[in-house]
């Protein structure tokens, strides 16, 4: 049974959200084997940090994007630096510090310029490596741009205390050891801003249509892939360590956008699974297409939404590049009058899908299991991979009708991952108990949290406890 309750804070709708679990470096704590984050950006030109123990925001960050809204926010994927926060708004992208007291913040740490002010363009999607040294960044003019995240905490450590600097003029631009150009001016009420500049190097052969979706690949050992998707329908896969291409997959066919109907397949979400094996894409038509993450050759696709697919959300067990296996996940979801549950849900991948329906999906990748489909007219022919070349099946697990049109969704999933795995592991006669029952961890206290934002003004959040 899944509750739902709305985190009230914001007054318009958000955009975007960001979740983190990050595991304790405290060994004796009994409150929770995690540090749990989650924030939201919104069309209010406000972030807020939200505390679910008294469901309300413990953090607005305001006053600082120039009257922008915020598209995009990521936290931090390392334990080391997790009271980081990027934020794009606009042409930038604005760095906080979480630690900072107090529950209003009008102060980043320092802004990052990905775009010319001249170009007019804006900043839809951004991503942190998981090592936590690049940041990428899709953009309305179809670019891809990489920021240099070493370079710019170097900006940031050399940049003089605020209390150093004369609050009647900004300090003038120097140029660091990195080659990057940083400035600190006047913000705001006699506030001092960092701005950087020359941090941002942009990819070649972008998109030719709005760059819509970023993500890196998560993988254990050092990756250099980098996908984005754009309205052009192609998801594009790039080796940014020498800022090319690798490869592409055009989901709208040969002819990309040009000649589609009304729903044309936009590639508007992206997002890999736990070990970086799968990319799931999220399509104008109501599709979600699962890629091999190295070619980008399609794996299964199932349409799941009556509008345009708006997000598509994997969890992972924790940013902390935990071990644990989707599989338990997939027994964990939450029950639905609408579910159908396979009996071989032991292996695969879980995804969460939202459209502009209003509908929200939970999917199982089934591994090795999908039948040679028939050819659909309009979608047999895609570079990368087509349809003869599926080697799994998409399920829908249960669906939901949550109402107002959703625009991003997060988990919290890893607390009940990892008793699962421990569960199982403890126990062989429990396996077949659960298969029966569906539901990993029936009598552990721990809770799976869905958490919606939408065009409404209220953060969404399920929760099943299993």
């Amino acid at each position: 049974m899944l509750n739902r309750r709305q985190l009230r804070g914001h007054t318009k709708s958000i955009l975007c959200v960001s979740s983190a679990e990050y595991e304790s470096s405290d060994s004796n704590s009994a409150s929770s084997e995690y540090n749990r984050v989650i924030v939201s950006g919104s069309e209010d030109c406000t972030v807020r940090l939200w505390d679910l123990r008294v469901n309300r925001a413990q953090k607005c960050i305001t006053g600082c994007f120039d009257g922008n809204p915020v598209d995009s926010v990521c936290l931090h994927p390392s334990h080391s630096s997790k009271h980081l926060l990027h934020v794009g708004s606009g042409s930038d992208v604005y760095i906080f510090d979480l630690r900072k007291e107090g529950i209003l913040d009008r102060q980043p740490l320092a802004v990052v310029n990905v775009l010319p002010t001249e170009a007019e363009s804006d900043v839809n999607a951004i991503a942190v490596h998981p090592k936590g040294h690049l940041l990428a960044a899709a953009s309305d003019d179809g670019g891809v741009h990489l920021v240099d995240l070493t370079a710019v905490q170097q900006a940031i450590n050399d940049s003089p205390p605020a209390l150093q600097l004369s609050p009647a003029a900004a300090a003038p631009a120097r140029t660091g050891r990195l080659g990057l150009t940083a400035a600190t001016e006047q913000h705001g009420q006699g506030q001092q801003l960092l701005r950087i500049q020359s941090a941002t190097r942009r990819l070649n052969g972008g998109h030719e249509n709005i760059a819509s979706s970023i993500a890196f690949r998560p993988v254990p050992t050092s990756s250099d892939d980098v996908v984005s998707g754009g309205f052009d329908c192609k998801a594009i896969l790039w080796d940014h360590s020498v800022g090319r291409r690798k490869s592409h997959a055009d989901l709208g066919g040969q002819g990309g956008a040009s000649g589609l109907g009304i729903n044309p397949p936009f590639v508007h979400t992206l997002a890999y699974s736990e070990g970086g094996k799968y990319l799931f894409c999220g399509t104008g038509d109501g599709s979600i297409s699962v890629r091999e993450a190295s070619g980008l050759g399609e794996v299964a696709s199932e349409e799941g939404h009556d509008s345009f697919t708006s997000c598509v959300h994997v969890p992972h067990s924790a940013h902390s590049a935990s071990n644990s296996s989707s599989d338990d996940l997939a027994e964990a979801a939450p029950a639905s009058a609408s579910a159908s549950r396979p009996s071989t849900a032991r292996s695969g991948v879980v995804a969460f899908s939202g459209g502009n329906d209003g509908k929200i999906n939970a999917w199982h990748l089934q591994e090795g299991t999908g039948p040679k489909p028939k050819k659909r007219r309009g979608k047999s022919a895609r570079a990368g991979g087509g349809a003869a070349n599926r080697r799994g099946q998409l399920v829908n697990l249960w669906a939901l009708e949550h109402g107002s049109k959703i625009n991003a969704l997060t988990t919290w999933a890893g607390a009940t991952v990892r008793r699962a795995n421990q569960q199982l592991s403890d126990d062989d006669d429990k396996e077949e108990r659960e298969g029966e029952n569906a539901t990993v961890g029936a009598s552990s206290n721990h809770s799976f949290h869905l958490f919606v934002a939408d065009t409404s003004k209220d953060l969404s959040v399920y929760t099943y406890k299993a």
